[in-house]
């Protein structure tokens, strides 16, 4: 019994982490949609068509649209930091993200602080103030989808 409950467990958290929607702001309205996020794939606004895809995520590595070649890495996580392309050289470090914040490079300086992520919301900086959120998640959403989001859709 205690198997099959784990096992249960890990199913929904599955579901939860590969289905999310990122909106702009504080709200969760339909319209505030910027990218939703469905098995490992981001695609533009809501929705789930395959000519909408932005990029392809699979825990390490963020692709560019549909793509799973090595040449089409545009970000790669590792050890709590973000680089770009397919390096992990520490001149190649974009971000660093440690306690729910995503610092600018290699620092953990509190001027450095990009974004912060408290209650599915990811404030500008380290604010707390609900006039600097930048987006509202379903759910969990990797940092590194976040960077990306960040950066590139807004």
């Amino acid at each position: 019994m205690k198997k099959v409950f784990i096992i249960f467990l890990n199913i929904l958290f599955s579901l939860n982490i590969y289905s999310q929607t990122v909106y702009f702001g504080n709200t969760t309205y339909q319209n505030n949609i910027i990218c939703n996020i469905k098995n490992n794939y981001i695609y533009k606004g809501n929705s789930c068509y395959q000519s909408d895809i932005i990029a392809y995520f699979d825990g390490k590595y963020l692709y560019r649209g549909n793509s799973k070649y090595k040449c089409d890495i545009l970000l790669t996580y590792s050890n709590q930091k973000i680089y770009k392309g397919c390096s992990t050289y520490l001149n190649d470090i974009l971000a660093n993200y440690k306690n729910y914040q995503l610092y600018e490079g290699n620092t953990n300086y509190k001027i450095k602080i990009l974004y912060t992520i408290r209650n599915n919301k990811v404030y500008k900086f380290d604010s707390p103030y609900s006039s600097d959120i930048l987006f509202t998640t379903s759910g969990y959403v990797h940092p590194l989808i976040l960077y990306f989001i960040l950066l590139n859709i807004l």
